[in-house]
């Protein structure tokens, strides 16, 4: 594959020297990050950071994300999510973004946390406010006139999720 196939140069922006861009499907199998219990640090996603994230989820959707973090996130671990409610055009529906609602995500994450045998608890955050873009082309291929189209997202809400420690673990027991 070549760097200079449109889909590979453009596929997302890289903000800084020494990134790394991963693919994947990281809200239906967020355990492909979850590393393994030959990690030094031990398995789990010590931290995911979901923000203003069109996926336009349903009810089973958010219950299967609830469930893969609770088994996926490691003890002590954290998801922030950010996401606003905002029209994606002028004048359009709100929430038409459909962006991940870090309130439903919640929710789904405490009715199912007790057959888990974690606890969740959650805070509201400041938004991290930063120039969004809706054109990730690093060429400029997309006309500017329909990207006018679009407002770019300004984050309305941002939740800190932390993951408690599974049942049985060193932390419970008081060791």
């Amino acid at each position: 594959m070549s760097r200079d196939l449109p889909g590979i140069a453009d596929a997302a922006p890289l903000q800084s020297e020494r990134a790394v861009l991963m693919f994947g499907d990281v809200l239906g199998r967020p355990d492909l990050r979850r590393g393994s219990e030959h990690d030094a640090s031990g398995a789990g996603i010590r931290q995911m950071f979901i923000n203003n994230v069109s996926a336009h989820f349903d009810d089973a959707q958010y219950v299967d994300l609830a469930r893969a973090l609770l088994a996926d996130v490691a003890d002590g671990g954290v998801v922030s999510v950010q996401w606003t409610t905002s029209p994606e055009k002028a004048g359009g529906e709100k929430g038409s973004r459909g962006h991940i609602d870090g309130g439903r995500l919640l929710d789904e994450l405490l009715a199912a946390a007790g057959g888990s045998g974690r606890t969740v608890r959650a805070q509201q955050r400041p938004t991290v406010r930063y120039r969004y873009t809706l054109n990730a082309s690093v060429r400029g291929q997309v006309d500017a006139s329909q990207l006018g189209e679009y407002d770019a997202p300004e984050p309305e809400f941002n939740i800190e999720i932390v993951f408690g420690p599974r049942k049985g673990t060193r932390e419970e027991v008081g060791r």
